[in-house]
């Protein structure tokens, strides 16, 4: 299954979450997911980096633009498996590895997760799985309409819940 990793491309955010983007990266590679995690840092860098760690072999990630990666000065710590050069700004990029994803898990994040987030979960209506408490921005999105009573989203206090949810899921 391609799952799209979201959360903060921050180190000191990834780092506050290292047991769980730790476990994450380990169950997917265990359990032969695709992960679809954006180059970087932060969360997507933690969950990648434990993933090759655990002998996952085939990651996917979206590129933006090097216009865009140097505008905000984004570094790579993980680099994907498989690499997709958008040659575009970062809200398109997310679109497009989102439209990619047959699920999703967040952990963390701020605005560009609760975007994709949202559309990962109401345009494409993937299953989609939220680390509740890990971020206030995510948190406040479990409460709105169309996210909050949705049967295709789940907010778990565990990493293992989350991936068995997206697993599970049936339409």
């Amino acid at each position: 299954m391609k799952i799209l990793i979201l959360g903060s491309w921050h180190d000191e955010t990834a780092e506050a979450f290292r047991a769980e983007t730790d476990l994450l990266g380990k169950l997917l590679a265990e359990n032969n997911h695709t992960p679809i995690i954006a180059p970087g840092g932060g969360i997507y860098g933690a969950v990648g980096l434990s993933y090759r760690h655990h002998g996952g072999t085939h990651s996917v990630g979206f590129y933006p633009s090097e216009e865009a990666r140097s505008a905000v000065n984004e570094q790579y710590i993980f680099e994907p498996d498989e690499k997709i050069m958008t040659e575009s700004d970062y809200p398109t990029r997310n679109l497009l590895q989102t439209k990619d994803a047959e699920a999703l898990i967040a952990i963390a994040g701020r605005t560009g997760t609760v975007t994709d987030f949202i559309t990962g979960a109401t345009d494409y209506a993937l299953p989609s799985a939220y680390l509740l408490g890990s971020s206030k921005n995510m948190d406040l999105l479990m409460e709105f309409d169309g996210i909050k009573g949705n049967k295709n989203v789940y907010a778990g206090n565990a990493v293992r819940e989350l991936l068995s949810f997206v697993e599970n899921y049936t339409v």
